[in-house]
């Protein structure tokens, strides 16, 4: 099979080495009382709970050219769910339980770039409210593998190099992008993908950046994605790929 990630492994991606936190929170921290899934939103903060600030998080829906110029995942996947994530996220760590009032807006800069931004008022129960609260009950939690967090996409960068063997279909959701060890005799390469993240990322994240590049290069398949660890991270390559010709069978609520 003809491999073009293996040829992008030492790539530099640009501006890996100016990725930051994707949530800002201002305002007084508090002990964390609960995980990022549990944050829950309300329209305005309730009786019996009390703000500590808010928080923040943005990116710029941003287009995989060819090119050795890297794209943040975040801006490569930007949207108001990814936002709302990292919103939950930071509000857990600032050790609330709520968020209220939520806000998030979208602005057009240039002809092909948005923008999109989301804030929240972060809340958690006062003292008295958590004195009435029954005791949780004692026990070992299940071991769980732990989920790769929202944050990690603004620090995931991902390249694309187009091979200049076939045309590109129409963009495609992750999940519909299926995985193969090798390159059926029916698809055509796109082009090689590499993702990577300096540090502070899990291998499923990075991982999980090819999928989202190859579907929005208009591939169908990842071909022979593989991660090696790097220093404090990982760096992730794959073949994009798909049919020559478009199959009668292909459910064209797919694309």
């Amino acid at each position: 099979m003809r491999s073009l990630g293996l040829a992008l492994i030492g790539l530099t991606l640009a501006g890996c080495a100016g990725f930051g936190a994707p949530a800002r929170f201002d305002g007084r921290r508090a002990p964390a009382m609960t995980s990022a899934e549990a944050v829950r939103e309300v329209e305005a903060v309730p009786r019996g709970y009390r703000e500590l600030g808010e928080v923040s998080a943005s990116c710029a829906l941003t287009e995989l050219r060819g090119g050795r110029r890297g794209v943040r995942l975040s801006d490569l996947d930007c949207s108001e769910a990814r936002l709302m994530e990292a919103l939950r996220e930071a509000a857990a760590a600032a050790g609330g339980e709520l968020l209220a009032a939520r806000s998030c807006t979208v602005q057009r800069h240039g002809a092909e770039r948005l923008a999109a931004r989301c804030s929240a008022r972060v809340a958690r129960p006062t003292d008295e409210t958590l004195a009435r609260r029954p005791l949780a009950p004692r026990g070992s939690a299940p071991d769980r593998q732990p989920e790769p967090s929202a944050s990690e996409a603004w620090r995931v960068f991902v390249a694309f190099t187009p091979s200049g063997e076939g045309a590109a279909g129409p963009k495609r959701r992750a999940d519909l992008v299926r995985e193969l060890a090798e390159l059926p005799a029916s698809h055509v390469v796109l082009g090689a993908i590499v993702a990577r993240c300096p540090r502070g990322c899990t291998e499923a994240s990075v991982r999980g950046g090819l999928r989202i590049a190859a579907g929005r290069v208009g591939a169908t398949e990842l071909v022979g994605a593989r991660c090696v660890p790097r220093a404090d991270g990982f760096t992730c390559t794959g073949t994009a790929a798909t049919f020559r010709a478009l199959p009668v069978e292909l459910d064209p609520a797919s694309w």
